[in-house]
């Protein structure tokens, strides 16, 4: 249940990484209620699912959606998604000559990440947030990732990485691997102070 996060500066959404900050369970369904429906992707791209008279919601992409008793279904190839009535990310599957596996997406009362279930390496990623009033306010403030099994006999932790903010925008990450310690790692991020892109990490810069 590793985790990876993607910048766009294209979207202008928050959550809980912050300002254009996606991660990578964060995909997520829209009912845009005139039959179509919205796939927003880790990346923060979307793309709109529509029957085009063959009964069959597609997106340019190829990619199906069907709807389920449990919610939304999307195949891609060698895997696939699932997600709740609420358009959230429950299931993440592949399945190849490559690689296997499925990952499970669990939620506190209020639709935050509370953790991610992978069957490969019976691996566990618990997300810690900072205090909030609101759920939408949530920011992640840890993520601490487990293999054997979540039960304090068997667990073994891997990694823990943290996070700072700066007002709504995620200015330093912290990763401590303790399985491979030489992979351990810190990186800052710069915004531009007049339009609030991200414009550097690590000093290395970036131009739109």
């Amino acid at each position: 249940a590793a985790m990876s996060l993607s910048y766009n500066s294209l979207d202008d959404s928050t959550g809980i990484f912050g300002d254009h900050m996606h991660g990578f369970y964060s995909d997520r369904i829209i009912d845009n209620q005139d039959g179509t429906y919205t796939w927003i992707e880790q990346s923060g791209s979307r793309s709109i699912f529509r029957d085009n008279g063959d009964g069959v919601l597609r997106n340019v992409k190829g990619h199906s959606l069907y709807l389920t008793e449990e919610g939304y279904q999307v195949g891609i190839q060698g895997g696939g998604f699932t997600f709740d009535h609420q358009g959230r990310l429950t299931m993440r599957k592949r399945s190849s000559i490559s690689e296997r596996y499925s990952q499970t997406v669990h939620y506190t009362d209020d639709g935050l990440i509370s953790y991610v279930y992978g069957d490969a390496g019976n691996e566990y990623l618990i997300f810690e947030y900072y205090p909030y009033e609101k759920a939408e306010d949530a920011r992640v403030k840890k993520l601490t990732r487990y293999a054997n099994g979540y039960s304090d006999e068997t667990k073994e932790l891997l990694s823990i990485c943290e996070f700072t903010y700066e007002g709504s925008n995620l200015s330093r990450i912290s990763v401590e691997d303790f399985k491979n310690p030489i992979a351990s790692e810190e990186h800052s991020l710069q915004y531009d102070a007049d339009t609030g892109a991200l414009i550097s990490i690590d000093d290395v810069e970036f131009t739109y």
